[in-house]
This record gives C-alpha cells, structure tokens and sequence, in this order.
C-alpha cells in the first residue's frame, strides 16, 4: 500500500522528491497512512458558528498596503471547506473575505471532502483506526451523519469522495489504487477502474452530466485519465510525468489539474489546449466555485499550505488563509 500511495515515481531530484513529499502531506494529513484513531466516536460535529482555529487573510496586515483597485478582484463569492492540520485535523468552513469561519468537524484523519450540489451535506473520508477508513456524510443543519461506505464493505479504506452533479452517486477510490462509484444512499458500490498491481487511481472528479470520471493514474509516470462510466478502458489526457488532482468544470468545457506538483493547469476534455493560469510554483488541488468563474487550491510557496484563489482566467489571485499550520483539500460550497 504505502509503496503506491506514497508515489514512488521515477529518480527523483531534490526538488522533485520535496513536492512527493509534499504529496504525501496533501493526502494524509502529514502524519503518514491513515493515523490511528482510539474510536469511530472520536469524530465530532460542532454546529455552523462554532469555534474557529486559523487566522484569515482577507486583511491586510500591519505594514502592508493593500493593492484594491489596482488588480483584478475574484469574480465569485461564496463559503470554501478545507482541512485544518493543526493538532487534530478538523473542517473548517469560511468565506472568500476571510470571515465567518466556523468548524465542521474533527476526526483523528481525514482523507478527502465534498460538498453535496445543494451544500447541505458535507461527504468525508475519515480513518478509523487500524488501518480502516470509511464515507461518511454529514447533515450541516442538524449534525447527523450517514456512512456510505463502510470499513469492511469490500473497499479497502475509501478515500477521495467527490459528489456527482445530480447528487445521485459519489465517486471514491481506495487504498488498493481502484476508483468505485456507489449511489447516495450506500447502495450498488461497484468498480470502475482495475489499476493493476503497479498502478494507483486517485483523486476522481464527475464530469457535470454525470457520463464520466476523470482521475490520476500513477504507475511511477502520473497522468490524467477518464473514462465513461459505460466503459472499460480509460483514455489518457495528459502524458504526465506528473499530473494530479483534475477537477472538471461546471460547464464541462474545462478540466483543472495540477503540473509537476507546481502549477495550475486548464485543459479541454479532450486533453487539448493547456494552458497555465498561476505563477508562482508549489500549487496543488484545483477545485472550481459552482459558477464556474474561480479555482480555490492550496499552495506551499510560502513554507506551509495555505488556501488561494484565482479567476480562470488566470486573474485576480488572493490568498485566503493565513495559518501557522497547513490548509489542505479546499472544497466550494455550492448555493443551495
């Protein structure tokens, strides 16, 4: 397991074996596979409004001028999730100007989250102890959760959720490398990609009508694939040798990722036309607003992980948060 996941990929450089490591730390919370909890108990729901534990960036700070009205401002609004990875890891919710932050949850490790479409449900990967993991959703109005997938329902320790647009099924993959799908309700889990013994499949994302997925597969060269959910073979669209995180548009005309574990990149869905909308290096984990005008990501250019977000365009980056410990696995919260 640890040899896949790990992304034991080809000789590495120093820089380049720094932002495999960096890798590591965006999937596993920086504490290795799947930390070891004491109970499934030790996950705990605090209501919206609750206690906040990051600073925020949406003000300047002392000393610094702030440059409004001289660049190009986000064309979006709304609330992004990420996980916090100071101390135990938690969810924290929060708007694009940095204020009314809130805590979701709190789970011994954390391996992925999405949004159901109308923003109401939060889907997570949370480990369990022991090497087990499960998905879980979790009801923002009231605190209940729902396991989806289970630790012993045939999935070794799913992880990587992402909702289908219809809200109908979710897409995960698992610690063997696979990506399954299963229905909204924990039903009809089955398999749609068969990576093979050298291979990894991580990080599925829907396209918006719900057809297909596309996803990384990494066999030493990582590359982004899809594939329909009607056939057995995916496609490549990119020839790597270090593609990750893809994450299609609302609109489905555009597919983020991210290149070399440095920048963000916009492709067609068919793998044409890439074009690099950031600058500055060490940029991971592209998730798109609901409108289709911003990408959130996460980015280690300043010594830890922090959350910035950027026009599609290429315009109008901000910095998010401003924490002393890293911020990872973004995900917009849709308008219900």
């Amino acid at each position: 397991m640890a040899s896949k996941r790990l992304l034991a990929m080809r000789p590495m450089t120093s820089d380049l074996a720094r932002k495999s490591r960096r890798l590591a730390t965006l999937r596993f919370g920086g504490g290795g596979l799947l930390i070891v909890a004491l109970i499934v108990g030790l996950l705990s729901f605090v209501p919206r409004g609750g206690a906040t534990s990051t600073d925020v960036a949406g003000e300047p700070q002392e000393g610094e001028a702030s440059d409004e009205g001289e660049r190009e401002q986000l064309q979006s609004t709304g609330e992004v999730a990420f996980v916090d990875h100071r101390g135990q890891p938690s969810v924290l919710l929060q708007d694009l100007e940095g204020s009314n932050q809130s805590e979701l949850l709190r789970a011994d490790n954390i391996t992925g989250i999405d949004w159901s479409p109308d923003g109401r449900l939060l889907v997570a990967g949370l480990g369990l102890g022991e090497g087990s993991s499960s998905i879980v959703t979790i009801d923002l109005m009231d605190g209940s959760r729902e396991t989806i997938v289970g630790p012993n329902e045939g999935v070794a320790n799913p992880q990587d959720p992402n909702w289908s647009a219809d809200g109908k099924q979710i897409a995960l993959s698992n610690a063997t490398g696979d990506i399954y799908v299963v229905s909204r309700t924990g039903e009809h889990l089955r398999q749609v990609t068969h990576s093979g013994d050298t291979c990894s499949d991580l990080f599925p994302s829907w396209s918006p009508d719900g057809s297909e997925l596309v996803f990384t597969r990494d066999c030493g060269n990582s590359r982004i694939f899809k594939i329909g959910l009607a056939q057995d073979d995916p496609e490549a669209l990119t020839r790597g040798p270090a593609d990750y995180h893809p994450a299609w548009s609302p609109d489905g005309t555009q597919i983020a990722f991210t290149r070399d574990l440095d920048n963000i990149l916009l492709m067609s869905p068919t793998g044409a036309g890439d074009v690099q909308i950031t600058e500055v290096p060490e940029n991971y984990e592209p998730e798109w607003s609901a409108d289709g005008n911003v990408i959130v990501f996460s980015s280690n250019r300043d010594g830890n992980q922090e959350l910035y977000a950027i026009n599609a365009d290429g315009t109008g980056e901000e910095r998010l948060t401003n924490s002393a410990g890293d911020q990872t696995m973004p995900a917009w919260r849709p308008r219900s």
